[in-house]
């Protein structure tokens, strides 16, 4: 079982520190999701490319518990820890944009003074 202990017994890998969550499994499904949302427009082809992203995170979150460097809870736990993150700030930063994005007015009308106009 997963815990705030040392990864599993026999790991193939050095590990140090503590092994809940998976760091490795929260920086790559970070990572790779928001380099998704903020570089690929909207539409069918973001949804591919997030596909692909999510696919990534899930293998490096697999290979984490593969090799004994964390419980596959602990894997598990990174994974949904980063995709989580991103996902948050992915909607904390459009909700911040369109809130303080002001539509702009043309010059002309910006200059004169609305009691000006007849």
């Amino acid at each position: 079982m997963g815990g705030l202990g040392q990864g599993p017994p026999g790991s193939l890998v050095a590990t140090s520190g503590a092994s809940f969550p998976s760091g490795h499994s929260i920086a790559a499904s970070v990572t790779v999701l928001a380099m998704v949302i903020a570089l690929v427009p909207a539409g069918p082809r973001r949804v591919r490319w997030a596909i692909a992203a999510v696919i990534f995170a899930v293998m490096m979150a697999a290979s984490r518990a593969y090799l004994g460097a964390h419980w596959l809870s602990d894997a598990i736990a990174g994974l949904l820890l980063g995709i989580s993150c991103a996902l948050i700030t992915a909607t904390a930063v459009d909700q911040a944009q369109r809130r303080y994005a002001r539509p702009t007015a043309p010059a002309a009308e910006r200059s004169i003074p609305s009691a000006d106009r007849r």
